[in-house]
């Protein structure tokens, strides 16, 4: 009777561990997903940076004499980016 009580106590005891395992691993793949979005969102905003042709000056920045200039040749208007409005 006695060891049926401990063995019952030891099983509860294992059953919670369980359930903070699995815890545990949930908690670890959302952070992982959030992770892997934040990458894809980078790469997504790297991709569209480089659309910008450098100008060479060493600022960084595509404008050449103050003119975008896109890549692929005309400029898309929707593409135009803030700086251009600030000018």
């Amino acid at each position: 009777m006695t060891t049926m009580s401990s063995d019952a106590v030891h099983q509860d005891g294992g059953e919670e561990e369980r359930l903070q395992q699995r815890r545990r691993l949930t908690e670890r793949r959302i952070m992982r997903d959030s992770d892997r979005s934040k990458c894809a969102a980078a790469r997504r905003l790297m991709r569209r940076k480089q659309r910008w042709r450098n100008s060479g000056d060493g600022s960084g920045s595509g404008a050449v004499n103050g003119v975008w200039q896109w890549r692929g040749g005309a400029l898309p208007n929707r593409l135009i980016p803030d700086e251009t409005q600030q000018q």
